[in-house]
């Protein structure tokens, strides 16, 4: 199966994993990803939402940078539903929603893995 649709338990792997250098680079990014979740987590749970939309900006742009293509596109998706808030989620429906997309990020993000 294609980096673009990996199963739900398939690892994901870093479209860098054949390049020495950027696979180096790479697996320091997985080894800081528990770092990332825990601020992910940590923001949510305080409901700190400007916190949770950088830190999902941050993870964004360093998850495609370093071959994570997936990662980079669920935590775009929890951006832009932040950013589409024209207030911070208090309705149930709006904390349902930013808790799912943060959900699918961490679970793709515990998958991440560098080996072959």
């Amino acid at each position: 199966m294609s980096q673009d649709s990996p199963t739900p338990m398939q690892p994901l792997r870093s479209t860098f994993l054949d390049d020495p250098e950027m696979a180096e680079l790479a697996s320091i990014f997985v080894a800081e990803l528990p770092d990332h979740v825990r601020t992910l987590e940590s923001a949510i749970a305080q409901r700190e939402w400007d916190g949770l939309r950088r830190a999902s900006h941050r993870l964004r742009g360093a998850a495609g940078g370093y071959g994570f293509q997936p990662i980079s596109d669920a935590a775009g998706q929890l951006e832009d539903k932040l950013r589409e808030l024209t207030k911070p989620p208090e309705t149930d429906a709006d904390l349902a929603l930013v808790a799912a997309r943060l959900r699918e990020l961490v679970a793709l993000c515990n998958r991440a893995t560098m080996a072959s």
